[in-house]
């Protein structure tokens, strides 16, 4: 009886139905021995019962309890609405934290009336926003300090459960890029038909919150197997070998994955191409291409993956390369190229990264707005899936406000709000966790430390998301990096917030009556005060928060 229990569990947790998951009025608790109280409605009339679970050898069963079977009154939230084959669809069933849906096909026996489950109907429900506009990146699940070969299993600020935990507090709704629990081609086949699927298997699956995976490679991808080490070995179009490893990873993960994006930040191959400025030359593959890999070469090979997922998964949305930047040569020759090589019906979100000033930003977006009308791609939604800022005043690789803890709290709105103004519906924090090391040059960009200490921007996301989110309209009242920026918030459920800094005055609008600055106190509190319409305020570089 136990091993059938357990196999049954196994089944409730591997044999998913694909994305998205199904409404449901209510949910049916289970519990530990998967007794199920069922609500079911026969011909108008509705009826309560108990089921006991009563596995045999040819399949999982659940016999009613005659005893408790009686007519009732009204119909339950949760009530089955049963057809004249008496078979029980169970929209919702809450199983230790976990929804399912699945149906009971009525099989009845001499010794009473059984139910069994039809396994091809099981679902896990998930429970994510059907739009996510906040997220964070480089998360790194089962991380060690050093870096080390396997999982490290005890460092409690490196688990799933104690991120996904703060997730929770952030107001997180998506996460892109998770390091060892990527999906990446070397992480979960570095060898030919050698799969690794114990980290992605512990955290992909995770019900609350939206996965982006990044397919193929970190940066160089490519055809290109990782086992692969000589130069004649590179492949610009898919092989077998992609095909294999593309068609099983989406396979597998679809039930979790709505989002797909392939490879990130291809435009490091110019690192090749000695008539553009060259990018940077780390973490080069071992096979490279002897005559280099185009912007329109990379086009073709990327519509090809899009093709092979969409065969696999055709409720697949497929997400652009984050661009790494918004130079020229990303706006005027990369996507171009792409778009020139595999055309702009193959994926579904643009997708940018941005790192320098925010004063930049309102220079840089304008004009990327206008090459995306250039290209015809205006219309698709647009994601920024990288941006940050580091507190550490003596990394000033990309910013030196000069940089500080209370600044980087200051640019998590500056940057996300901004991005929401000027047409951005997704803004994805760079990064979760700090890495360590002097020698680093993104460190301290996390909203928490290396030491998994609680910075000044963790409570400035968290503000973020608690005031802001989810938003229903964003306007960009003003933009101006020598003056004042000044954004007007209205949320899903009808609340309206401005958010405002810059230089000069602004004038407090009708119906506000009290503002807090984004930087927190010491103890990470926010002290809101009284705030009246027709009030003068004096602005500064830190954001202000009005309601």
């Amino acid at each position: 009886m136990k091993k059938r229990m357990l196999i049954l569990i196994f089944v409730l947790m591997t044999m998913i139905a694909s994305y998205p998951a199904h409404s449901c009025p209510g949910c049916i608790a289970v519990e530990t021995d998967l007794k199920l109280s069922i609500c079911a409605e026969y011909k108008g009339v509705p009826y309560s019962f108990g089921m006991n679970y009563a596995p045999d050898s040819g399949g999982f069963y659940w016999k009613a309890d005659i005893a408790s079977f009686r007519q009732i009154e009204s119909a339950a939230e949760n009530c089955i609405h049963v057809e004249d084959d008496f078979a029980l669809k169970i929209c919702c069933a809450a199983y230790q934290g976990v929804n399912y849906t699945f149906t009971l096909n009525y099989s009845p026996r001499a010794d009473g009336h059984y139910w069994k489950a039809d396994t091809s109907t099981f679902s896990r429900t998930l429970n994510r926003p059907s739009t996510p506009q906040i997220g964070a990146n480089f998360i790194r699940f089962y991380w060690s300090e050093p870096p080390a070969d396997g999982l490290n299993k005890t460092e409690p600020y490196y688990q799933p459960d104690e991120i996904f935990r703060r997730f929770a507090d952030l107001g997180i709704q998506t996460f892109r890029q998770f390091v060892k629990a990527d999906l990446l081609w070397n992480v979960v086949e570095p060898k030919d038909n050698q799969w690794n699927w114990e980290a992605a298997d512990s955290v992909l699956p995770n019900p609350n919150y939206e996965p982006i995976v990044t397919l193929m490679a970190m940066q160089y991808s490519s055809a290109t197997p990782p086992w692969a080490v000589k130069t004649d070995k590179f492949q610009k179009h898919v092989g077998t070998e992609a095909r294999d490893y593309i068609t099983t990873v989406v396979r597998r993960y679809a039930p979790y994955i709505k989002y797909w994006e392939l490879g990130n930040e291809m435009d490091h191959w110019r690192v090749l191409d000695e008539s553009t400025i060259p990018a940077s030359a780390d973490k080069l593959p071992a096979s490279l291409p002897s005559d280099g890999f185009s912007p329109q070469e990379q086009g073709v090979f990327l519509a090809e993956v899009a093709a092979i997922i969409r065969q696999n998964d055709p409720d697949a949305v497929i997400v652009l390369p984050g661009m790494g930047g918004l130079d020229d040569y990303l706006t005027e020759t990369w996507l171009p190229g792409v778009i020139e090589g595999g055309g702009k019906d193959w994926f579904d979100i643009v997708n940018y990264h941005y790192y320098p000033g925010w004063e930049q930003y309102t220079i840089l977006r304008p004009k990327f707005q206008a090459a995306l009308e250039r290209l015809g791609i205006a219309n698709k939604p647009i994601w920024m899936t990288e941006t940050g800022t580091t507190s550490d005043p003596t990394l000033t690789l990309r910013t030196n406000y000069p940089n500080s803890p209370q600044e980087q709290a200051a640019d998590v709105f500056r940057r996300i709000i901004q991005a929401y103004g000027f047409g951005d519906s997704m803004a994805i924090w760079h990064c979760y966790l700090s890495s360590e090391g002097f020698e680093s040059t993104w460190r301290e960009y996390g909203l928490i430390s290396a030491q998994g200490e609680i910075k000044p921007s963790y409570y400035a996301f968290r503000l973020l998301t608690q005031e802001m989110l989810p938003f229903k309209q964003i306007e960009r009242l003003s933009s101006d990096a020598r003056g004042i920026n000044a954004y007007r918030i209205t949320t899903a459920a009808g609340q309206v917030r401005y958010v405002v800094w810059g230089k000069g005055s602004y004038t407090i609008p009708t119906g506000i009556t009290q503002r807090v600055s984004v930087v927190p106190n010491a103890d990470g509190a926010y002290t809101w005060q009284s705030a009246r319409s027709g009030e003068v305020l004096a602005l500064t570089t830190t954001p202000v928060v009005l309601k």
